[in-house]
């Protein structure tokens, strides 16, 4: 289109419209270095480069390791590569740090913990062997089992306030017990485990008897003998029944069968193969906290 045609069309004037196509590379350029970031900005030339350039390729390298890294050991990276580099004037300041990071689109993330251990290979290989693992069985006859701590009587550490008043300091509740829960691949649930002490105060109002499986343990854990309790109480309706379990020291290797058959997870990756911890606990304590309050 004619450049009187975009000015009408956008609303501006010829004048702009020239300059707009006469930086048209460099706008392109700019827009795929920032591409996939939330606040699109035109960052201003950078008098170190070199400097930029060598702690930009490090960063990527200790990314690729798994390093944690903080703003700080950036800076200090930085400076070294200043000093190699006998660029005397150069000073790793947080405004520098700051501009490092919009540059490169990077980001304060949370430590995944045991998932970043995970050995990738290992945990794809058996991905790759579930539909075969599965083989013969029904949707509704291939459960994991899984358990996690609930502190069940725990309040939120932040509340809403008028400006300037300060939030009365609550002691926080270490009531604690283990949660088990079993489900199956369409979705429902068998009767959960609640771990606890024999006579739970927060429940003296109520029949034990009434509640769901409730065990007891001194530390509110599940145990050993809890699981296989819980093992030969589970309901199976005389099916062949597939229980996927993590390695967790409660859960022997050597089970009764009783129509059913154990296959347990590859050795520190449930946190990425264990369907249960995909989300499912997490929303099931996301869920007893909103009525909770």
């Amino acid at each position: 289109k004619s450049q009187h045609k975009l000015a009408e069309m956008y609303g501006i004037g010829k004048t702009q419209v020239r300059c707009i196509l006469k930086r048209k590379t460099e706008f392109i350029i700019t827009f795929e270095q920032n591409e996939g970031s939330v606040r699109k900005r035109f960052h201003a030339a950078f008098c170190y480069e070199d400097v930029d350039d060598l702690t930009w390729q490090w960063f990527q390298q200790m990314c690729s390791k798994r390093t944690i890294i903080r703003g700080i050991i950036i800076q200090e990276q930085a400076r070294k590569f200043a000093m190699a580099l006998n660029n005397e004037g150069f000073k790793a300041s947080n405004g520098l740090l700051n501009r490092f990071k919009a540059r490169h689109n990077i980001n304060c993330s949370i430590i995944l913990g045991e998932k970043c251990s995970v050995d990738p290979v290992i945990a794809q290989d058996y991905k790759v062997r579930i539909p075969e693992l599965t083989c013969g069985y029904k949707p509704e006859d291939v459960y994991n089992m899984d358990e996690s701590s609930v502190i069940f009587c725990v309040l939120p550490s932040r509340t809403l306030a008028i400006h300037g008043e300060e939030c009365a300091n609550s002691t926080k509740s270490k009531d604690c017990i283990t949660m088990s829960v079993c489900c199956n691949m369409d979705g429902n649930f068998e009767t959960s485990i609640f771990t606890g002490s024999s006579k739970p105060r927060c429940f003296k109002n109520y029949v034990l008897d009434s509640l769901p499986l409730m065990l007891t343990n001194k530390k509110a854990w599940v145990t050993s003998a809890i699981f296989m309790e819980w093992v030969q109480k589970m309901r199976t309706a005389s099916r062949h029944v597939l229980l996927f379990l993590d390695n967790s020291p409660v859960h022997p290797h050597e089970l009764p069968h009783l129509s059913k058959s154990y296959m347990f997870l590859p050795a520190s990756t449930s946190s990425v193969l264990q369907p249960l911890d995909q989300g499912i606990i997490q929303n099931i304590k996301m869920h007893y906290k909103k009525r909770l309050l």
